[in-house]
């Protein structure tokens, strides 16, 4: 499935510049898939999630607004598996 459009409107977008706060949602996101049981379901369902997301709100939105928060991530290896997830599954 090809996402063709995106709305460069969307809270995302306005949420995720440099200048103003994240999103909330990814970040409640981004939140739920740490830990032993979130890395079960990013394996289960994560791609899914994502992939619905993108198709709502704009795949370059909610992949520049992953990118915004992991950015300053700590747990590199938890940043990694989230690259590694959006550039294969989405």
């Amino acid at each position: 499935m090809y996402i063709t459009s995106y709305n460069l409107a969307s809270p995302v977008i306005t949420n995720c510049s440099p200048t103003r706060p994240r999103s909330p949602v990814l970040v409640a996101l981004l939140d739920r898939f740490r830990g032993e049981s979130g890395f079960a379901l990013l394996q289960r369902s994560g791609s899914s999630l994502i992939r619905r997301l993108c198709a709502h709100l704009g795949a370059p939105a909610v992949l520049a607004g992953f990118a915004g928060i992991l950015r300053g991530e700590a747990d590199m290896g938890f940043a990694a598996t989230m690259v590694s997830v959006s550039e294969l599954r989405v």
